[in-house]
């Protein structure tokens, strides 16, 4: 490749080609791979090649046409397998370009690494490290899971290329050639996977210069309802079709926040099997936007349930489908937000959890008037007031069960009794006589402790974006 010659040792004796004469039968065979195919000639490998056509002449060059071609033809093979094989995330036009050239580069560069007779990182074209990081990273591939393809990718390659050695080697020396074929592959798979992921982070880092000038723009104009035109198709060439779900991090500090939300972002995508995971900065906060694979069945419970690092603070919109659901996600995400700014407890706020109290909370001292007027006397601070608001709100949130909340709280349902009773006495009416508007005072004094206690309210989350 134009990387550089051949790195094989200089001190071996060798031939008319520089191959080393003690290791030509080595060599010899990779060279002589030819597609199983009948027909292939130049025209046949500019057609189904899938990387750049600069980087397919210099493998010609450098391995030949034939097994050049041999690679190009197993590639595109393999990747029609295991698209069949590994559900319908696999079949998507986004996931199955960035696995056909991933798998396609990671076969020529391996038999490279065979014909040198080492795994030499500097030998590398980093042209090929940047163009399948890129790839992965631009089609919204988690880096976890793109560096499980890669891995997958050697292994079947790995396969590919010991399936085809008893064709080509002696009997006699195939023992010994497996094992030094194998020992080459692994080495490179190993060097290989962390230039890979150097090279994601470096374009991750770099992306977000261009997605927030471009696709950043789009994304927020169609949220907030213009009309997809010409020129977002070329960010969104799928169209808004499936199902969508949006939400907005921030760090309580300042410290990696933007690797927090990367990371958050990343595992969440694979958690949702998410067809697409988009992430970009606008006004302080981190937008992560999930394109939902054909499962999108407690989505918002499943990003709930992923691992989140201290700092960090989540606003979550509900699952939408099509167009419009991308904009209510985006919308109900916003509104999230917004109950989280006027200092909501917590940090994770979804909007299934809390519609009504976004809705409450449009008007901050109606909100307050209200929960001194429903609940005044059960307000204010110490253990003994907010052990009862707990338990008349979950009392009153599970049907009135006093059982239900005794499992929950490890008390008995005796006790459960008790709080409740005392409540009434208190408020002078019974808890059931007024249960609706009870239950929202209490949800507001649960999320808003200063409206019951008196205390300062949380830091806010950055401005709520326009």
């Amino acid at each position: 490749m134009n990387s550089g010659g051949s790195s094989l040792d200089s001190s071996k004796p060798r031939d008319e080609t520089g191959t080393s004469t003690e290791a030509a039968w080595m060599t010899e065979w990779v060279r002589r791979l030819t597609p199983l195919g009948k027909d292939w000639d130049a025209a046949t490998l500019r057609q189904r090649h899938v990387a750049e056509a600069t980087v397919i002449a210099d493998f010609v060059e450098r391995l030949g046409f034939a097994p050049t071609a041999w690679a190009v033809e197993t590639a595109a093979r393999v990747g029609a397998e295991l698209g069949i094989r590994s559900g319908e995330m696999e079949k998507s036009a986004t996931w199955g370009a960035h696995s056909a050239l991933s798998f396609e580069l990671g076969l020529l560069l391996e038999l490279s690494v065979i014909l040198d007779e080492h795994f030499d990182p500097d030998r590398i074209d980093p042209r090929i490290i940047e163009l399948t990081a890129a790839n992965a990273f631009q089609r919204g591939v988690p880096l976890d899971l793109f560096t499980h393809s890669v891995w997958s990718g050697h292994s079947r390659a790995q396969l590919e290329i010991l399936q085809m050695l008893p064709r080509l080697v002696p009997a006699t020396q195939l023992p010994d050639e497996i094992g030094r074929t194998a020992a080459l592959v692994n080495a490179f798979a190993i060097g290989y996977v962390a230039l890979v992921r150097q090279a994601y982070e470096a374009e991750r880092q770099r992306s977000r210069g261009r997605v927030v000038d471009s696709q950043r723009r789009a994304i927020l104009e169609i949220a907030r309802g213009a009309k997809p035109g010409a020129a977002s198709a070329q960010f969104f060439p799928e169209g808004f079709q499936g199902g969508h779900l949006y939400a907005m991090t921030w760090t309580a500090g300042t410290d990696g926040a933007t690797e927090q939300a990367d990371r958050f972002a990343e595992r969440c995508g694979r958690t949702l099997e998410a067809r697409e995971t988009v992430v970009f900065e606008d006004d302080g906060l981190t937008h992560v936007w999930w394109r939902l694979g054909p499962e999108t069945r407690d989505a918002v419970g499943r990003v709930r349930a992923v691992e989140r690092p201290a700092e960090l603070r989540v606003a979550l919109g509900v699952v939408g489908d099509g167009l419009g659901g991308f904009r209510q996600t985006y919308a109900t995400a916003r509104k999230a937000l917004r109950v989280a700014r006027l200092g909501a407890a917590g940090e994770f706020w979804a909007y299934p959890d809390i519609a009504h109290i976004a809705l409450l909370a449009e008007d901050r001292e109606a909100m307050a008037q209200f929960v001194r007027e429903e609940i005044g006397p059960l307000l204010g601070p110490g253990q003994r007031r907010r052990d009862t608001r707990d338990t008349v709100r979950l009392y009153l949130a599970h049907g009135r069960s006093r059982v239900a909340v005794a499992e929950l709280l490890h008390l008995s349902p005796k006790t459960i009794g008790y709080r409740v009773d005392q409540a009434s006495h208190r408020m002078g009416t019974r808890i059931n006589d007024s249960a609706l508007n009870i239950r929202l005072a209490l949800d507001l004094a649960h999320w808003f402790p200063h409206l019951a206690e008196g205390a300062p309210s949380a830091a806010p989350a950055p401005a709520d974006p326009r």
